[in-house]
Protein backbone atom coordinates (compact mmCIF):
# COMPACT_ATOMS: atom_id res chain seq x y z
CA UNK A 1 0.00 0.00 0.00
CA UNK A 2 2.34 2.58 0.94
CA UNK A 3 4.51 1.77 -2.62
CA UNK A 4 1.51 2.51 -4.27
CA UNK A 5 0.94 5.61 -2.27
CA UNK A 6 4.57 6.91 -2.84
CA UNK A 7 5.09 6.01 -6.38
CA UNK A 8 5.56 9.08 -7.95
CA UNK A 9 7.06 11.37 -4.86
CA UNK A 10 10.55 11.35 -3.49
CA UNK A 11 9.96 12.88 0.07
CA UNK A 12 11.37 11.48 2.86
CA UNK A 13 14.75 11.20 4.53
CA UNK A 14 17.96 10.57 2.35
CA UNK A 15 20.63 8.61 3.73
CA UNK A 16 24.07 7.71 3.02
CA UNK A 17 25.95 5.35 3.23
CA UNK A 18 29.52 4.19 1.94
CA UNK A 19 30.80 0.70 0.34
CA UNK A 20 34.04 0.68 1.64
CA UNK A 21 35.56 0.18 5.06
CA UNK A 22 36.28 3.85 6.08
CA UNK A 23 33.60 4.34 8.38
CA UNK A 24 35.05 7.41 10.12
CA UNK A 25 36.63 8.94 6.99
CA UNK A 26 34.32 12.00 6.40
CA UNK A 27 35.75 13.11 3.13
CA UNK A 28 34.25 9.32 2.14
CA UNK A 29 30.84 11.23 1.17
CA UNK A 30 32.32 13.64 -1.12
CA UNK A 31 33.00 11.05 -3.90
CA UNK A 32 30.36 9.88 -5.65
CA UNK A 33 31.03 6.15 -6.78
CA UNK A 34 30.94 4.61 -3.44
CA UNK A 35 28.32 6.29 -1.55
CA UNK A 36 24.89 5.05 -1.74
CA UNK A 37 21.78 7.03 -1.23
CA UNK A 38 18.42 5.39 0.41
CA UNK A 39 15.23 7.37 0.62
CA UNK A 40 13.25 6.48 4.12
CA UNK A 41 9.93 7.76 4.45
CA UNK A 42 8.66 5.03 6.24
CA UNK A 43 10.02 2.38 9.32
CA UNK A 44 7.87 -0.65 9.78
CA UNK A 45 6.91 -3.23 12.27
CA UNK A 46 4.22 -5.46 12.38
CA UNK A 47 1.41 -3.57 11.70
CA UNK A 48 3.10 -0.29 12.84
CA UNK A 49 3.86 2.52 10.78
CA UNK A 50 6.47 5.77 11.12
CA UNK A 51 6.67 7.68 8.72
CA UNK A 52 9.75 10.36 8.27
CA UNK A 53 10.71 13.75 6.89
CA UNK A 54 12.63 16.73 6.88
CA UNK A 55 10.49 19.06 7.30
CA UNK A 56 6.80 19.78 8.69
CA UNK A 57 5.47 20.60 4.87
CA UNK A 58 6.97 17.57 3.44
CA UNK A 59 5.56 15.69 6.47
CA UNK A 60 2.46 16.74 6.21
CA UNK A 61 2.77 15.85 2.30
CA UNK A 62 3.70 12.44 2.87
CA UNK A 63 0.52 11.79 5.76
CA UNK A 64 -1.78 12.97 3.02
CA UNK A 65 -0.66 10.46 0.19
CA UNK A 66 -0.58 7.75 3.48
CA UNK A 67 -4.14 8.91 4.16
CA UNK A 68 -5.60 8.43 0.84
CA UNK A 69 -3.38 5.05 0.14
CA UNK A 70 -4.88 4.19 3.13
CA UNK A 71 -8.90 5.53 1.79
CA UNK A 72 -8.24 3.40 -1.65
CA UNK A 73 -6.82 0.25 0.01
CA UNK A 74 -10.15 0.30 2.38
CA UNK A 75 -7.95 0.89 5.88
CA UNK A 76 -8.63 3.81 8.23
CA UNK A 77 -6.20 5.44 10.39
CA UNK A 78 -6.56 5.22 14.07
CA UNK A 79 -6.49 9.27 15.09
CA UNK A 80 -6.38 7.78 18.71
CA UNK A 81 -2.83 6.03 17.91
CA UNK A 82 -1.45 8.58 15.23
CA UNK A 83 0.85 11.65 17.30
CA UNK A 84 3.68 12.86 16.11
CA UNK A 85 7.33 13.92 17.12
CA UNK A 86 9.39 16.84 15.56
CA UNK A 87 12.67 16.89 15.77
CA UNK A 88 14.84 20.14 15.11
CA UNK A 89 18.68 20.47 14.44
CA UNK A 90 20.48 21.44 17.59
CA UNK A 91 20.03 25.04 18.58
CA UNK A 92 17.28 25.52 16.24
CA UNK A 93 13.70 27.00 17.54
CA UNK A 94 10.94 24.69 18.74
CA UNK A 95 7.84 25.79 16.79
CA UNK A 96 5.34 22.63 17.49
CA UNK A 97 4.04 21.00 14.33
CA UNK A 98 0.66 20.94 12.62
CA UNK A 99 -0.29 17.83 11.19
CA UNK A 100 -3.61 16.89 9.94
CA UNK A 101 -5.19 13.83 8.80
CA UNK A 102 -9.02 14.12 7.79
CA UNK A 103 -9.01 17.65 8.42
CA UNK A 104 -8.23 16.49 12.64
CA UNK A 105 -4.71 17.77 14.31
CA UNK A 106 -2.45 14.80 15.32
CA UNK A 107 -1.08 14.97 18.97
CA UNK A 108 2.36 16.41 19.20
CA UNK A 109 4.42 14.06 21.92
CA UNK A 110 7.84 15.06 23.51
CA UNK A 111 8.81 10.84 23.71
CA UNK A 112 7.48 7.62 22.70
CA UNK A 113 8.69 3.83 22.45
CA UNK A 114 9.42 2.05 19.35
CA UNK A 115 10.41 -1.20 19.28
CA UNK A 116 11.36 -1.23 23.09
CA UNK A 117 13.13 1.78 22.73
CA UNK A 118 12.53 5.56 23.60
CA UNK A 119 12.62 8.47 21.58
CA UNK A 120 12.72 11.82 22.29
CA UNK A 121 12.12 14.80 20.69
CA UNK A 122 15.22 16.76 21.40
CA UNK A 123 17.34 13.35 20.99
CA UNK A 124 18.47 12.91 24.82
CA UNK A 125 19.03 9.16 25.63
CA UNK A 126 18.71 9.98 29.18
CA UNK A 127 14.85 8.31 29.51
CA UNK A 128 16.56 5.35 27.46
CA UNK A 129 19.38 5.15 29.66
CA UNK A 130 17.31 5.09 32.99
CA UNK A 131 14.40 2.92 31.22
CA UNK A 132 17.24 -0.08 30.06
CA UNK A 133 18.83 0.32 33.54
CA UNK A 134 15.36 -0.20 35.44
CA UNK A 135 14.67 -3.41 33.65
CA UNK A 136 18.09 -4.98 33.86
CA UNK A 137 18.03 -3.90 37.92
CA UNK A 138 14.62 -5.48 38.04
CA UNK A 139 15.39 -8.91 36.01
CA UNK A 140 19.01 -9.09 38.06
CA UNK A 141 17.05 -8.90 41.40
CA UNK A 142 13.95 -11.31 40.32
CA UNK A 143 17.18 -13.70 39.96
CA UNK A 144 18.83 -13.50 43.14
CA UNK A 145 16.36 -16.50 44.98
CA UNK A 146 16.82 -18.73 42.41
CA UNK A 147 20.63 -18.16 41.04
CA UNK A 148 22.64 -15.69 42.74
CA UNK A 149 21.90 -16.77 46.19
CA UNK A 150 21.87 -20.87 45.33
CA UNK A 151 25.41 -22.14 46.06
CA UNK A 152 25.00 -25.09 44.23
CA UNK A 153 25.30 -23.31 40.61
CA UNK A 154 29.07 -23.11 39.69
CA UNK A 155 29.75 -19.63 38.33
CA UNK A 156 30.10 -20.15 35.10
CA UNK A 157 26.70 -21.15 34.70
CA UNK A 158 25.92 -17.95 36.68
CA UNK A 159 27.97 -16.11 33.92
CA UNK A 160 25.56 -17.74 31.34
CA UNK A 161 22.30 -16.39 32.90
CA UNK A 162 24.05 -12.95 33.28
CA UNK A 163 24.94 -12.81 29.60
CA UNK A 164 21.42 -14.07 28.17
CA UNK A 165 18.44 -12.65 30.76
CA UNK A 166 20.56 -9.45 32.21
CA UNK A 167 22.79 -8.03 29.34
CA UNK A 168 20.02 -7.76 26.93
CA UNK A 169 18.53 -4.94 28.54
Amino acid sequence: MLSYAFKEYFLGVCLRSDTTARAFDLRRFHGSTRVLQHLIRELLYEDDVDLVAHSEEDMQSIMNLSSQARTSFGLIISLKKTTVMFTLPPGSLYVEPNILVNNQRLVVVETFVYLGSTLTRDGNLDAEVNYKIQRATKAFGGLEKRVWSDHGIILLTNIYVYQSCILPF
